[in-house]
């Protein structure tokens, strides 16, 4: 079944990552969100906002929707021999349904990825505004040894999942080419084909098919990450089919709208007691100590903090100080047990050693969103 002008936004990837260096893809974990805070796997890394509602739409009335979960990551790595390129990809796991007519599948948790090598990036320096850009004229084929933009990906869902109709890979592969055309030449769009498929859109001017400006300060923290455009084109279908940006005349092209969180870390520092029944009837009036960690790229003077919240509750009381003695101010904020903190950290999966990751957002004082990940011990585990 082929899906028309199937057509990803995203309010917030890619074959196992091409990091700047072979070792990266080695050892680094594009679906784990603490990947950000290992410098050895990117050089910039930035979540999806959260609650980042997602939307994969077909005009032949068939529908896929997504929602990715938090922990989505994007990996920008810069080309070390050249500093005006790079690697930039995405990872998040997706809850996705399939509507066809008026029926909806049941809900399949996915796993989103989408790879673009050689970006061309600008101004990538402390105290810049980073641009990362790409169009469609520049691309080569994947595998190719010339220097171009790359374009690799997937949407990946489990086999025998109903959101695959029938197709067992369960498999919808992303690109941006023609590979069944009948000669080499005719693999890549040429200039009229680029400008059809990625017309003149919104920020987008024709053929360009990424846009992200990452500022930072003097130092190197962050200061905004603006929303991040990308386009691409799909195989139609989950059969494992190669990605097509026209088949038949009919374009098969992909768009996604993110909301960008800056990242940081935090520590709860006392076990947390996850039972409902500590909660009912104001018995448990405790509370706990939330750490939030300041860094090179992560300034918590620079947080609003009325906005913190963390598993659902706000924090309150927080003071400054240099609580891991690494030289980087960081944030002692204190949480309510009841009625949310507990009870929601409860609901989580409880990871092999019996914590539970949690995530604290927030905003910096110029409205720019953040997002934490900390692993929090809970009672009873």
């Amino acid at each position: 079944m082929i899906y028309r002008k199937l057509i990803l936004v995203l309010v917030f990837a890619a074959f196992g990552f091409c990091f700047s260096e072979a070792a990266r893809a080695q050892t680094c974990d594009p679906f784990d969100p603490f990947v950000c805070f290992d410098p050895a796997c990117s050089d910039i890394c930035f979540y999806n906002s959260i609650p980042p509602p997602s939307t994969m739409d077909g005009t032949t009335g068939s529908t896929i929707n997504c929602t990715y979960q938090p922990g989505g990551t994007h990996i920008l790595n810069i080309n070390p021999l050249n500093a005006s390129t790079g690697s930039f990809g995405e990872a998040a796991k997706a809850v996705c349904t399939h509507t066809v007519g008026t029926v909806t599948t049941p809900a399949a948790t996915c796993d989103f990825q989408l790879q673009m090598d050689g970006v061309t990036l600008t101004n990538c320096v402390a105290g810049g505004n980073c641009h990362v850009t790409g169009f469609c004229q520049n691309v080569v084929l994947p595998g190719s040894t010339q220097s171009g933009l790359k374009v690799t990906g997937s949407l990946t869902c489990p086999v025998g999942s109903p959101i695959c109709a029938g197709n067992n890979p369960c498999i919808m592969n992303f690109g941006i080419g023609n590979p069944a055309a009948p000669s080499p030449t005719g693999h890549l769009l040429n200039n009229n084909q680029c400008n059809n498929v990625f017309p003149v859109s919104g920020i987008f001017s024709a053929g360009q098919v990424v846009d992200v400006t990452v500022t930072t300060d003097a130092k190197g923290a962050f200061v905004s990450v603006t929303d991040l455009h990308k386009r691409w084109c799909n195989s139609g279908d989950f059969a494992n089919s190669l990605a097509e940006c026209s088949v038949s005349g009919v374009t098969l092209g992909t768009k996604e709208v993110v909301t960008s969180a800056v990242p940081f870390q935090f520590d709860v520092v006392q076990t947390v007691n996850t039972s409902p029944n500590f909660c009912k009837g104001g018995r448990d009036k405790g509370g706990a100590n939330v750490e939030i960690f300041g860094s090179p790229t992560f300034i918590v003077a620079n947080v609003d903090q009325s906005s913190l919240s963390c598993a659902g509750a706000g924090l309150t009381g927080c003071t400054t100080k240099d609580l891991n003695n690494d030289g980087f101010p960081d944030l002692a904020c204190n949480v309510a047990t009841c009625p949310k903190f507990g009870p929601n950290l409860g609901g989580l999966p409880r990871n092999p050693d019996g914590t539970v990751t949690a995530t604290c957002t927030g905003e910096l004082n110029n409205t720019q969103a953040i997002l934490g990940f900390g692993n929090v011990a809970v009672s009873p585990k």
